[in-house]
């Protein structure tokens, strides 16, 4: 199953709303990815790995 959150004009939203499409998946579904993945920077994962790492921290 994919969850798809779409709002704001950036994601194809009209009207301000809350968006999200439940898609069910099947082995031999047509659906193509709405994405090409691809590997993320490792420093900026790193960072934001840290970022939230210390605001659990904070939070206790």
């Amino acid at each position: 199953m994919n969850l798809v959150h779409a709002t704001r004009p950036v994601a194809g939203q009209t009207v301000f709303h809350v968006h999200l499409h439940v898609l069910p998946r099947y082995l031999d579904d047509t659906i193509q990815g709405m994405w090409t993945p691809t590997p993320g920077d490792p420093n900026v994962i790193r960072s934001v790995g840290k970022r939230l790492r210390d605001a659990v921290e904070r939070a206790g």
